[in-house]
C-alpha cells in the first residue's frame, strides 16, 4: 500500500488543482459595463434617472437608474456599438452614439442633463382648408 501512497497522493493534488482552475474560471467575465454619473446643468446630481444602452446591430436594450447619489452602471453588456440615451422628467435626453465595447470593457459615459425648459416651443399650425 505504501507504494500505492505517491499514486493517490498525486490523484488527490490533481483534483484539487483542477477544482481551483475551475473556481477561478467560474469568477471571469466577457461582458462589458458602462458607468458614470447623472449631473444637471447645475453639476447637481439627478436621481432615479433612466440610462438605457441599446447595441445598435441587434437592438437589444439593457437599462438602469442612477441611485440617490447619481451614479448608475449598466453590467453584463455583450461586446458591440451601443447607443446610450439617458432621461429623466423636467430634463432633455441624453444621447451618446456609437460607443464601442469590447470584452471586460469599462467605458465611463457622465451625463450632464439640460433642463427641458430651455426647449423651443413647437409652433402647431391648422392644416390648410
Amino acid at each position: 500500500m505504501t507504494k500505492n501512497r505517491p499514486i493517490s497522493d498525486l490523484l488527490v493534488l490533481a483534483c484539487v488543482g483542477l477544482m481551483l482552475c475551475a473556481a477561478t474560471a467560474i469568477g471571469q467575465t466577457t461582458f462589458a459595463s458602462i458607468t458614470g454619473v447623472v449631473v444637471d446643468a447645475s453639476g447637481s446630481v439627478v436621481p432615479n434617472a433612466e440610462i438605457v444602452a441599446t447595441e445598435v446591430n441587434t437592438n437589444v436594450s439593457t437599462s438602469s437608474k442612477s441611485n440617490e447619489v447619481g451614479n448608475y452602471t449598466v453590467a453584463q453588456l455583450k461586446e458591440g456599438t451601443y447607443r446610450v440615451v439617458a432621461r429623466s422628467a423636467g430634463f432633455k435626453e441624453f444621447v451618446a452614439k456609437d460607443v464601442v465595447l469590447a470584452a471586460r470593457d469599462i467605458r465611463r459615459i457622465d451625463v450632464r442633463l439640460e433642463s427641458a425648459a430651455s426647449i423651443p416651443a413647437s409652433r402647431s399650425r391648422a392644416a390648410p382648408r
